[in-house]
């Protein structure tokens, strides 16, 4: 073997390995990317899956509120003791319509 043939050898070699080292790196990288794409794909169908079922819930609970009538309305006292004097109203306001109204036809805030 000459000497420039030896000389080279051992570049050379050296190259094959990088290559080599560079080719099976690719490879690892890319069945690595796959695993971590098929996980966030499952992910990802989970996600929906969850938000399809929080979509159903939202609308069953507005279901339930369009058919639950309204609460009747308050005791029409405060609205009798307001109209029949307005400067005996103060009670109602204060106390949330269970206070004291001097006004005629008002038994202490008791209908």
């Amino acid at each position: 073997m000459k000497l420039g043939y030896k000389l080279l050898a051992a570049p050379l070699m050296t190259a094959v390995v990088v290559i080599a080292a560079g080719q099976i790196n690719g490879y690892l990288q890319n069945v690595q990317a796959e695993k971590g794409l098929a996980s966030s794909q499952v992910s990802l169908d989970l996600f929906k899956t969850m938000a399809a079922a929080q979509q159903q819930m939202a609308e069953v609970h507005a279901g339930v509120y369009r058919t639950v009538p309204p609460p009747p309305a308050r005791s029409r006292l405060p609205m009798r003791c307001c109209r029949s004097s307005t400067a005996n109203c103060g009670g109602w306001r204060r106390r949330g319509g269970r206070g004291p109204c001097t006004a005629g036809g008002c038994r202490g805030g008791q209908g």
